[in-house]
């Protein structure tokens, strides 16, 4: 596959995870980002500090980008690969599926209640899957035909 493929792909992806959160989000009947930070805000209060809340506003505005830098590596943009740059680190502490959400999805099934197994896969896909994606963007970044943003 050819790296504007590749890139091609990575957009479509980071779509697909937005619109599986947001999916998934309706199917449970449950309004997409009002509910989590409800949530949230009800777990600082029982716990007294508001981690949670910031916790969940930085997923929440994770997602958000993901629109973003989805359209923007679609249409081959310099600019999708700086955002693409910027959500892995936020990808990583969020625990935020991966640009190959799919993958983790199954990963439930497969270890069921077992929950350390399940964990470290999940975390290993996660960190595989954006080192994966931030080696791709890097080779295609450092293209020459990059000249013409």
């Amino acid at each position: 596959m050819n790296n504007k493929r590749q890139i091609t792909a990575w957009g479509l992806l980071d779509l697909s995870c937005l619109g599986w959160y947001l999916v998934l989000r309706l199917v449970h009947g449950q309004i997409p980002f009002h509910h989590e930070i409800t949530e949230s805000a009800r777990t600082a209060l029982s716990l007294g500090f508001d981690l949670p809340i910031i916790f969940i506003v930085m997923a929440s505005a994770l997602y958000v980008s993901l629109l973003f830098s989805g359209i923007l590596l679609v249409m081959q943009r310099k600019s999708g690969a700086i955002i693409g740059y910027i959500q892995i680190p936020f990808r990583i502490l969020t625990f935020i599926p991966p640009s190959l959400f799919f993958v983790t999805w199954p990963l439930g099934y497969i270890f069921g209640t077992s929950k350390t197994p399940g964990i470290v896969a999940t975390a290993i896909v996660i960190i595989g899957s954006e080192v994966l994606k931030a080696c791709s963007l890097t080779a295609w970044y450092r293209r020459k035909e990059w000249f013409q943003v």
